[in-house]
Order: structure tokens, then C-alpha cells, then sequence
């Protein structure tokens, strides 16, 4: 059998079904934030509802995809722990005030996974092709946003008007939900910039955006990127090895470097010398002096799972609390412990151990020379640790690009082991829960889009009424609304 998964090359039309549905992924995180679809006035809200057509059309796709023996032989394991983890999210959901609310989020979480699954299996079909398309690809939506604020700030300039956030800003309503795209996809462009295999005028250019990257996540005082990165790039030096990490990190740090000095020249020299406005400089010294003002989120999120331990409050119920000012708490492994329980969170963390660890087993057996394995592994750390100080995963684009990190980042890690895990003969089980996944997945893309079309309207007329309580984002612009409760 896995002679058959590893020299089959013959194309079947689930080849070109899992190669649609990921060129659809990608085309969903370079067009909704940029020109976006004209469905909904809101940034948010389109692209929630874009996402959501996105997985529902993942999910149905899968759902014929594994009819096919050869493709569920291309199919990684589902774990006992994601089982358990989502069956855990079943009976807190059931339990939940509002019931609709926590099972579009169940069910959300799980079409992500379905997501990741596609992913991965395509990414072990042919794991080199998958890396270097998942580094242009990445290379061409930072340079997509490197390009649109330089035009935002030459208009600027040209109209001699302050710099604010409008130049900054391109298809989001708050600086936080870029900066957590641009951090998942820095280490495919660093890994071209580190690559001298690489042509050298695609290192040069892959360098100049990640400075452009840096520079305008340091002029929209994000400090979670920063963070991020000053967290994950040591622990990973430390558990993979500098050997693996080393080109990486240094073409990330060197280009976090310039991108200072390109922040200082552009949004601080030239606008005081020039003298057209200098708003966006104490907006960002300020923001990035002040507090983060999560004392509140903190202390709801521990008082939340003294009040239900073991299941939770219910998946989404978080932004229900009456007082607290946002609708997640910026942090998912506190958001997890709360809205599903704290089994439901050691599960989860377990998970992520088992999983990080056999990617660096299946690191120490690849070439140096090869960086796509350790991007998206760089990718999937910085994903987690960003999300334990902000929404990373939580907003509709970072989150989906999250998926596709960690789709990629298992078959990295565990692909040579895919067809022994997988081989039918010898586990009869792997169609069956293969058929089951493809079963909930429907199921859970009906419920979805139904939750999506009934609170639409819904939240549309409270929009339109003024509504006093506006909370931060999570599914919608105005955060969870309780249209039904229990």
C-alpha cells in the first residue's frame, strides 16, 4: 500500500477536487480582505459569510471525495483526541442557554478540521509542490498588502493629508485582524529569503516585503506579531534545533530589523520633516505604551470555569456574560477551558503536544535544504502562541489560514507515516470513520449555514435600531447576539 500512495501519480478527479478547494482557500484570504464580495456592507460579516461558503463547499466536496479508495488511502488519521475533543463540544453545546449559537460554533470548529484534513492529505500527495506553492503563495498576498498601502500612502502624500489608519487598513475594521494573518504567512516568505536554492531576486524581493510587513505592523502598534515571534522562534530553536531553524528565524529577524529602520524613515522621519501630519505617530507610540486592558477578559474566563469545569460554559456563550466588553477572551486556551471545559483543553493541548513532537521526529529525517516542513511548523507555533494574547483564532481569515497551516504542518510531520496508518487491510476503520466525518461534515455545514442565514437578518435589524451593547467581533461585527435562548 504504500508503494501505491507514494508512486501512484496517476491523477484522479479527487486530485483536482482537493486542488480546487484549496486554490478556493487561498482565493478566499487574497480577495475578501482586499476588494472583498459586495455581499455585506460590514468587512467582518463578508467575510464570516465567505468563510462559511468556503467550508460548507469544503465539507459537501469532501463528502464525495472519500468514496474514492485511493483518495481516503491519502487521508491522515483522525486522532482519538480530536474525537474526543469535539464529543466533549457536543454535550457542552446541548447544555448551553443559547443552543443555536453553540453548535454553529461546534459545528464551525469541525468543518475547520475537515479543512485541515483536505489540506493535509493534499500536502502528502505531493509535499514539495505543496510547499513551495503555500511560499509564493504567501509571498504574493504580503506583497498584495505591501503594495496597497504604498499606493494608500502615496495618495497621502500627493493630497498632503495626515497619515491615519485608512492608509494602513485594507479590508479589515480593526489593525489587530491583519497582523494576524501576516504573522501565520512570514515564515513562507522568510524561508524563500532563506533559501539559496532560491533565484536571488526572489530572496531580495521576498526580503524587501517582510521589511514592508514589519514596518506596517509596527505603524498599526500590533504587539502581537511581535510577541509572537519573539516566543516562538527561540522555543523552536530549542526543540528542533538551530540547525533547522536558523536560516528562518535570521531572515525573519534581519527583516523585522530593516522594517524598523523603514517604519523610522517613513512613518516618523518623513511625515515630521515634510511636516503633512503626524497622527498615526503618537497613535502608535501610545497604543504600543498603553495596556491591553484584559484584566476583565482574565478574570471572566477563570470565574467562567469555576462555574463549570468540566464541560464548560457552552462553545460561544463567552460573549453572553453580562459586563464584559468583548465577545472571546483573546486567549484560546482560556476561551476553550471556558466555553468547553477543561478535559476539552488538556485533550486539546495533548494534541498539539503529540503533534508538535512527531514534527520534529519527521524533521531530523529531512534534507537541511528543505524549509518547507520547518515553515509551516514556524507557522503553527506562531499561530498558538499568538492566539494566547489575542483572536488570532478566533477572526474569520486568520483562522482559516490557521487551518491550512496545520493542515500542511501534519503532513509534514507525519507523512511518510500515512500510508502504514492508513493501509485498509490492515485498519478497518479508517473508511468508516472516514464516511462518518464526511456524514458530520454535511450535517454540520447545513446547521451552519442556517445559523448564518436565520441571524443575518437578525443582526442586520439590531444594527439598524441603534443597538447599545456593541461587542467586539467573534462570528459576527457585533460580536454573539442571543436571538434564542433555552
Amino acid at each position: 500500500m504504500s508503494e501505491i500512495v507514494a508512486n501512484d501519480n496517476r491523477r484522479s478527479w479527487t486530485d483536482f477536487a482537493s486542488g480546487f478547494l484549496l486554490a478556493a482557500s487561498f482565493g478566499y484570504l487574497l480577495v475578501s480582505p482586499t476588494v472583498g464580495f459586495g455581499w455585506i456592507e460590514s468587512w467582518h460579516n463578508e467575510q464570516r459569510a465567505a468563510q462559511v461558503v468556503l467550508l460548507a463547499i469544503t465539507a459537501f466536496a469532501f463528502g464525495a471525495m472519500v468514496l474514492d479508495a485511493r483518495y481516503r488511502a491519502q487521508l491522515p488519521r483522525i486522532h482519538w483526541i480530536v474525537i474526543a475533543v469535539f464529543a466533549l463540544g457536543a454535550i457542552s453545546a446541548a447544555r448551553a442557554k443559547y443552543i443555536d449559537a453553540a453548535y454553529a460554533e461546534v459545528a464551525l470548529h469541525f468543518l475547520l478540521v475537515i479543512l485541515i484534513i483536505v489540506t493535509a492529505a493534499a500536502v502528502a500527495r505531493h509535499p514539495k509542490r505543496a510547499a513551495r506553492l503555500a511560499q509564493y503563495g504567501a509571498l504574493l498576498l504580503l506583497a498584495t498588502y505591501v503594495l496597497g498601502v504604498a499606493v494608500r500612502y502615496g495618495a497621502a502624500v500627493s493630497l498632503w493629508r495626515p497619515l491615519d489608519l485608512d492608509v494602513l487598513l485594507l479590508g479589515y475594521a480593526n489593525p489587530r485582524f491583519p497582523s494576524a494573518l501576516h504573522a501565520l504567512l512570514i515564515p513562507f516568505a522568510a524561508s524563500l529569503a532563506a533559501d539559496p536554492a532560491r533565484r536571488r531576486l526572489i530572496r531580495i524581493v521576498s526580503f524587501l516585503v517582510l521589511a514592508g510587513i514589519w514596518a506596517i505592523n509596527l505603524a498599526l502598534a500590533t504587539r502581537a506579531i511581535w510577541f509572537a515571534y519573539m516566543v516562538s522562534l527561540p522555543l523552536l530553536s530549542i526543540l528542533l534545533g538551530r540547525r533547522s531553524t536558523a536560516r528562518i528565524a535570521v531572515a525573519v529577524v534581519a527583516s523585522a530589523g530593516a522594517g524598523v529602520l523603514l517604519y523610522a524613515l517613513l512613518f516618523r522621519g518623513l511625515p515630521a520633516w515634510i511636516g503633512f501630519g503626524e497622527s498615526l505617530q503618537a497613535r502608535s507610540l501610545d497604543q504600543l505604551a498603553s495596556g491591553s486592558n484584559r484584566e476583565l477578559l482574565i478574570r471572566s474566563s477563570l470565574e467562567a470555569i469555576r462555574s463549570a469545569p468540566w464541560l464548560g460554559i457552552g462553545p460561544m456563550q463567552f460573549a453572553a456574560i453580562p459586563g464584559v466588553w468583548s465577545a472571546h477572551p483573546h486567549n484560546w486556551l482560556l476561551q476553550l477551558a471556558s466555553e468547553w471545559g477543561l478535559p476539552a483543553a488538556g485533550f486539546t493541548i495533548w494534541g498539539l503536544a503529540t503533534l508538535f513532537r512527531r514534527a520534529r521526529a519527521a524533521l531530523s529525517g529531512t534534507p537541511a535544504s528543505d524549509y518547507g516542513p520547518v515553515a509551516f511548523i514556524t507557522a503553527g507555533a506562531v499561530a498558538l502562541v499568538y492566539g494566547l494574547v489575542d483572536g488570532s483564532l478566533v477572526m474569520p481569515v486568520s483562522q482559516t489560514a490557521a487551518a491550512l497551516v496545520f493542515g500542511g504542518l501534519i503532513a509534514s510531520s507525519s507523512r511518510l507515516a500515512f500510508p502504514e496508518r492508513l493501509k485498509p487491510s490492515a485498519n478497518g476503520g479508517v473508511p468508516l470513520i472516514a464516511f462518518g466525518a464526511a456524514i458530520l461534515g454535511v450535517v454540520c455545514s447545513t446547521h451552519l449555514s442556517r445559523f448564518v442565514v436565520q441571524t443575518v437578518g437578525a443582526m442586520t435589524a439590531v444594527e439598524q435600531k441603534g443597538a447599545s451593547a456593541v461587542l467586539w467581533p467573534r462570528f459576527w461585527s457585533n460580536g454573539f447576539l442571543p436571538f434564542r435562548s433555552r
